[in-house]
């Protein structure tokens, strides 16, 4: 499994907590259960997107939140949305999104609190110390709950599945020679991890290499040579079409890690509970979309078991 591979490639974590009073606690149906939700970062803007599953449809109150917070039907979720329009001080999340190696594990809001876990290389410290000291100046109520040593994305998840039932999901597409140079040039063998969630039709993410790699300026930039982390933002038709599938059917997911080797791309991810489905559905109509792609889905297994 890749999530073995990238498992303590990240040496740094922090977990932030953010106090807030939103509406939506004012249901006691999610006043002390977890929310899924997501960052997406693109063009100028910074969103936060929260999933609401089990929402009562003869809860009038509560439907006419979801009226007025412009939410919308995801399959079996409700999606609400804000925005640095509506809070200028979420700008500050695109200023961590932007720290090389920095990439969001999860967002949750529960019991009154948003929680957003990362990670990082210790070598971009002075730059998440940077963030961190202009968070505590913009958010009311922010902590910092832990800065240190990384347990790794087995711990991570495993302690946010105790809460939040989690899926780990993993897929195979055969990239036909056609499309190889859009996957990889030159075929180099890759492992990427998805920084977050981009609104701008490119993949920005952390790379691993095994071997020596050549950094091009403005393509590839150099994390740390010497443990083979890089950081690459990609784009091209197929990252626009992933992306924008991916988006356009809005349910959480939270860690996804790439690789490529011998005309294969491997995509592995973790859903919540619910979304299995419809994470699943995605990825075979994205296989139609590109003449010669074949899908084969590897596992389906809960977090707990893998």
């Amino acid at each position: 499994m890749l999530i073995d591979k990238i498992d303590d490639s990240l040496d740094m974590e922090c977990t932030i907590n953010v106090k807030t009073e939103m509406r939506i606690f004012q249901f006691k149906a999610f006043e002390k259960s977890p929310i899924p939700a997501s960052l997406a970062i693109g063009n100028g803007l910074v969103e936060e997107l929260f999933y609401l599953s089990d929402v009562n449809d003869e809860d009038r109150e509560l439907q006419m939140f979801l009226r007025e917070s412009k939410a919308v039907r995801s399959g079996d979720l409700w999606v609400f949305r804000m925005s640095n329009e509506d809070y200028e001080s979420l700008k500050l999340f695109a200023e961590l999104a932007a720290i090389p190696s920095v990439v969001i594990n999860y967002k949750i809001l529960m019991s009154r609190t948003h929680i957003i876990n990362f990670r990082f290389d210790s070598s971009d410290l002075v730059n998440v110390t940077g963030f961190l000291a202009k968070a505590t100046d913009s958010f009311k109520n922010f902590e910092i709950v832990y800065l240190g040593k990384s347990s790794g994305v087995r711990s991570i998840f495993s302690e946010l599945n105790k809460i939040l039932p989690l899926y780990y999901l993993s897929v195979r597409f055969h990239v036909p020679d056609s499309d190889i140079e859009l996957v990889s040039r030159a075929s180099i063998k890759w492992t990427r991890e998805q920084k977050y969630k981009s609104t701008d039709n490119c993949y920005y993410a952390v790379y691993y290499f095994e071997g020596p790699v050549q950094v091009t300026p403005g393509i590839l930039s150099e994390i740390d040579a010497r443990k083979g982390l890089y950081f690459r933002k990609s784009s091209s038709s197929i990252i626009k079409e992933y992306l924008h599938d991916f988006l356009a059917e809005s349910y959480p997911s939270f860690m996804e890690v790439q690789s490529f080797s011998d005309h294969h791309i491997t995509i592995e991810t973790v859903v919540t509970r619910g979304v299995v489905k419809q994470h699943l559905l995605t990825m075979k109509n994205l296989a139609e979309k590109f003449p010669g792609w074949t899908l084969e889905i590897d596992s389906v297994v809960p977090f707990e078991k893998i």
